[in-house]
């Protein structure tokens, strides 16, 4: 922001060199022609390059040249390219008369489409234009506004094509004029700012302080923010305030027009429905099938970009029914734990896969057993709250001592607050089981009040980045403290679900990595929700609906995730069965004709097994000896709770009868992994602490472990993926124990790499 200040105070008022000093520098027509090539190809990596070769050239007979080797390069910057254009922008206008209203011109035109550019090029030479203005490249604002009024004008009759090209505009000049034109504080990701959204007041509250404050004749905030617009707009308060009223106008233009497309879709679903037969399907007239997969194509399209705009402004997205949803009874009542199932006739596990998991999901505790009911807020009245910022019903007695009673406050808030700090900091670390949620839930409701209750909602409402196994030990602390704390439960689900519901509409292509990963997380986090009953099922179906309306991309990986993780239970669900079943089908049908990569479609096959597992015969069960299967409960149960077992395993382990037991403690360590992914930490350490005393038993499990990996090299099986990978895991974590050399692990990983390749392998 200073920087663009300091170079617009320099634009407007440039000091251009004399005539000297540009004969000075080089002004051969292979100089020129270089510099221009190169200003031509300016990038964030070039911008250095570009500059210092711009800085050795005299380009007066040139300008004309350059305004057009930089309209070139606007239709192919990358919105992080987009200053290092402008720096050198700044320095042709300082330097050359003419510049900067001839590149302006060019700029205006390629944004406006005036040639059939595409809507890639137009979105970036806009954001270029917008740096050109604001930096004072460009003095006048009347080509830029008139622009942006022709982008906002009304677009009925709805053409879809036409109003998603608008958007993407619009939504890339609110973006790229965040403060200069709108004076509203846009972050690039969301999520990053979720965890101020507490702190920050939404416009109206800020008025409403600052009118309170200015009556009371406090003054001290406003030169802070006199000085904030003076530094960063570059219109007047009333120019600002006409853009922000076309822009609300615009949007609620928008809304109407999608309320209106949504029922003109909706109208062409009941009519193939009255013909018998689903709207998009292979069974309708082909001429009608196309004309609904077009209309609904662009009704999606234009409900992802009026969500991404409204998120820019700080409107709530617009929300449109589903067909399925406006059928089904709306049930209002507390957050409960779903029960009941279309289970399977010859199982009563229901969609669990054994009786772990369902009592993971099942069976909760009951706070009141173990905390006193007055800090789970069962005396409160009419959502009186007093005193909960002070840690307890003794901080709200009348106070009427003044000074002493304001010390006593002011040290219980900072106690409670670094305890807060406390379970923050610890919660993604202690969770590994249920029994560690349980106590993370009990301990919480021993510090809870309404900052803290507060804190814990932003810290569950996403997961941290690459912890997805977090997501159901998160959903499970939610609705162990639901009954209590509805508040809590109530600010996650609805922030899932709009983060979800913005993400769907967005291609993947447009998604970075972390993007990407956000959404898969995304999906698994709401899956988790809807299988401990937070979330409806209709929700989860929805939202799959919507991913297979755009099979492509990263859609795919999205839909896989959010079946792996409620698929099985949605089709168990007496609450959507049905509509589960019809979904499931339609991807599978999908996954089926469509030429998927091998990532795409190992990731597909997963989630059908996952969602509908094979019939298998009865399994014979193989009766253990006593000792068998306490070695078995010692081993694989124990380390499975985490790293505070691990003492007791190994004290345990040391005294079994190692004679009639080696070989089968050492696949006990192997199964632990295999079942419970998240202990392979915990199971390289106890072998760690065994090695003095067993040096057999680390050396064994390591060989276990390389020959399950080469046999998957040898007899590559998807289904068994998912254990490589865990024994993967648990080697890598012996390395780092130095339970096994690093010689081994290269060996392996070239192993995996070149495996197969005779050529890499003779190289090698």
């Amino acid at each position: 922001a200073d920087e663009r200040r300091r170079a617009r105070a320099a634009n407007l008022s440039p000091e251009r060199p004399p005539e000297s000093f540009l004969k000075s520098l080089d002004s051969s027509i292979k100089r020129c022609t270089g510099s221009l090539k190169k200003l031509a190809k300016v990038s964030e990596d070039t911008e250095a390059q570009v500059l210092a070769e711009l800085g050795k050239a005299n380009l007066s007979k040139y300008v004309l040249e350059a305004a057009v080797a930089v309209g070139e390069a606007a239709t192919r910057l990358r919105a992080a390219d987009v200053m290092a254009a402008a720096r050198a922008c700044w320095l042709l206008h300082q330097r050359y008369e003419g510049f900067g209203a001839e590149l302006a011109a060019r700029l205006l035109k390629a944004a406006s489409g005036a040639e059939g550019e595409p809507m890639a090029a137009r979105r970036s030479a806009l954001r270029l234009l917008v740096e050109v203005v604001a930096s004072g490249v460009e003095p006048s604002l009347s080509g830029l506004v008139g622009l942006v009024r022709g982008l906002l004008r009304p677009r009925e009759p709805w053409d879809g094509e036409e109003a998603a090209e608008s958007l993407a505009l619009v939504t890339t000049f609110v973006k790229q004029g965040q403060w200069v034109f709108l004076g509203v504080c846009v972050p690039d990701d969301p999520d990053a700012c979720a965890g101020d959204v507490s702190e920050q007041p939404t416009p109206a509250e800020a008025a409403a302080t600052a009118a309170a404050e200015e009556s009371e004749g406090k003054e001290s905030a406003g030169p802070d923010a006199e000085d904030l617009y003076a530094r960063l707009c570059v219109v007047r308060e009333d120019q600002r305030q006409v853009l922000l009223s076309a822009l609300a106008g615009f949007m609620d233009a928008q809304e109407k027009i999608l309320a209106n497309a949504y029922r003109v879709v909706r109208e062409m679903e009941t009519n193939a429905e009255k013909m018998g037969v689903r709207a998009g399907s292979a069974e309708q007239k082909e001429e009608s099938r196309e004309r609904y997969l077009r209309q609904r194509a662009s009704l999606d399209a234009l409900q992802a970009g009026l969500a991404r705009l409204a998120e820019l402004l700080g409107r709530p997205a617009p929300q449109l029914p589903d067909a399925e949803d406006e059928e089904e009874e709306k049930v209002e009542g507390t957050i409960g734990v779903v029960r009941h199932f279309a289970g399977d006739a010859d199982s009563n596990l229901g969609p669990y896969a054994d009786e772990y998991e369902r009592a993971f999901y099942t069976d909760l505790i009951e706070l009141r057993a173990h905390v006193p009911g007055i800090l789970l807020g069962e005396e409160r009245k009419g959502g009186e709250d007093k005193g909960e910022g002070e840690g307890g019903a003794e901080a709200g007695t009348e106070a009427e001592g003044g000074d002493n009673d304001a010390v006593t406050v002011a040290g219980a808030f900072n106690k409670a607050s670094v305890r807060m700090d406390a379970f923050e900091e610890t919660l993604d670390h202690e969770l590994g089981s249920k029994e560690d949620v349980d106590r993370k839930a009990i301990e919480f409701c021993m510090l809870s009040t309404k900052a803290s209750r507060k804190r814990l909602a932003l810290k569950l409402e996403r997961l941290p980045r690459g912890r997805t196994d977090l997501a159901s030990m998160y959903s499970r602390l939610l609705a162990t403290l639901a009954p209590h704390y509805a508040e809590v439960a109530e600010h996650v689900v609805s922030s899932v679900q709009g983060a979800f519901s913005a993400g769907t509409g967005h291609k993947g292509e447009n998604l970075g990595l972390q993007g990407v990963e956000a959404r898969i997380s995304n999906a698994r986090y709401l899956g988790e929700l809807t299988k401990f009953g937070l979330m409806p099922p209709s929700e989860a179906l929805r939202q799959l609906q919507r991913l297979l309306r755009d099979f492509s991309g990263q859609n795919i990986d999205t839909a896989c995730s959010l079946l792996e993780a409620c698929g099985r239970f949605l089709l168990l669900s007496p609450l959507g069965a049905q509509r589960a079943a019809g979904l499931v089908d339609s991807f599978q049908k999908l996954a089926k004709h469509k030429n998927l990569e091998a990532r795409l479609a190992a990731m597909v096959e997963s989630a059908l097994l996952a969602t509908k597992p094979k019939a298998r015969n009865a399994r014979q069960m193989i009766k253990l000896t006593p000792l068998e299967r306490y070695v078995r409960d010692l081993i694989v149960e124990g380390l499975g709770r985490g790293p505070r077992a691990v003492s007791r395993v190994v004290r345990q382990v040391r005294r079994l009868p190692w004679a009639k037991c080696a070989v089968q403690v050492e696949e006990c360590f192997l199964d632990v992994v295999v079942q419970r992914s998240y202990a392979a930490g915990t199971t390289a350490l106890a072998l760690a602490k065994l090695r003095p005393f067993r040096q057999e038993l680390p050396v064994g499990v390591a060989d276990c472990a390389l020959e399950e990996l080469r046999q998957a090299m040898d007899r590559p099986d998807p289904r068994l993926a998912q254990r490589r990978l865990a024994v993967a895991t648990l080697l890598a974590e012996m390395c780092s124990v130095q339970l096994v050399p690093a010689g081994v692990i290269f060996a392996t990983l070239s192993a995996l790499l070149t495996w197969g390749h005779a050529a890499a392998a003779a190289a090698a």
